[in-house]
């Protein structure tokens, strides 16, 4: 019976210490356990007071395709405007004197002779005297102008439509009117001899003037029967390009159907139609005043 009781206190004794041990064990892990890692926050930058807050990096954009518009020449402008329609500097004569000469002049005697322009292209100011004179005494000046041409055809082209020679000669002779109810160029100007004559023809002027100081002329309608017949009317620019690629390929383009005569032609056969009817009608009543005085005649001889 002893024996029984002494083994069940040794079973008490390693149960309880087992117990014990599992304890320890178990809180000593509790205690020996990581803590969680807090959930990171992005570092702010901290700097004085005054400084501002930090921007985020930004892509750097591609520099854009289009190229920046080039700047223009001031004198070389104003004289496609005002000069070109008449006269070049060293590309010959054209309505008016080649300018090259000019190129010698004192500029107290050039400045005198661009106002006396006035006529013919309007009032311009004194700066504009000034801008003329400049240019024309410049040694580059012809190269200045054609450098201005080709920036203004660059630019012409970017943003109209293509010129259409076809829409051109409808917008010529009138069978498209034009935007702002001008007259058409043939009222006046003819081209492979269709048109008026009441201004200049216009057959080849193209090869004689080239693009763009044609184009100033008409768009500028820088001649006083232009002024005069486009006021508060003006050529659109698009009108323009379209006239000026017609006036491009009129003179290599074959005449279809009857050529309108020229003024001056339908003026003297009317007149002549005129005496001829005239004559005509005074000769038949100078024959019916003859008969009468023969008839009273010859009842007078035999009375």
């Amino acid at each position: 019976m002893d024996y029984f009781i002494h083994i069940r206190s040794q079973a008490g004794r390693i149960a309880l210490a087992c117990a014990t041990s599992v304890l320890f064990a178990a809180l000593g892990g509790a205690q020996e356990a990581p803590e969680a890692e807090p959930t990171p926050t992005p570092a702010v930058a901290v700097g004085p007071p005054d400084s501002p807050t930090p921007t985020p990096a930004t892509v750097a954009t591609p520099p854009s395709s289009e190229t920046p518009s080039e700047p223009s020449d001031a004198g070389a402008v104003l004289f496609m405007q005002k000069c070109a329609g008449c006269h070049t500097v060293g590309g010959g004569a054209l309505t008016g004197p080649d300018l090259k000469a000019t190129q010698t002049w004192p500029k107290q005697n050039l400045e005198p002779a661009i106002v006396r322009m006035e006529k013919n292209v309007g009032k311009l100011k004194p700066e504009e005297v000034q801008l003329l004179a400049d240019l024309l005494l410049a040694p580059d000046a012809a190269a200045r102008i054609a450098e201005e041409q080709k920036r203004i055809a660059k630019q012409q082209m970017a943003k109209l439509e293509p010129a259409n020679a076809a829409i051109g000669e409808a917008l010529f002779f009138g069978h498209t009117p034009l935007a702002n109810k001008g007259l058409s160029c043939a009222a006046c100007h003819a081209v492979n001899g269709r048109g008026g004559n009441l201004a200049a023809d216009l057959t080849g002027s193209f090869a004689k003037l080239g693009e763009v100081p044609l184009g100033s002329t008409i768009e500028g309608v820088t001649f006083p029967l232009m002024q005069a017949a486009y006021a508060g009317k003006p050529i659109t620019k698009q009108e323009t390009m379209h006239l000026v690629k017609y006036l491009e390929t009129a003179p290599a383009q074959e005449s279809s159907g009857m050529k309108a005569p020229p003024l001056h032609a339908a003026g003297v056969v009317g007149a002549g139609l005129a005496v001829t009817g005239l004559m005509s009608y005074y000769r038949r009543r100078n024959r019916g005043v003859r008969a009468v005085l023969v008839q009273d005649a010859m009842r007078r001889s035999r009375s």
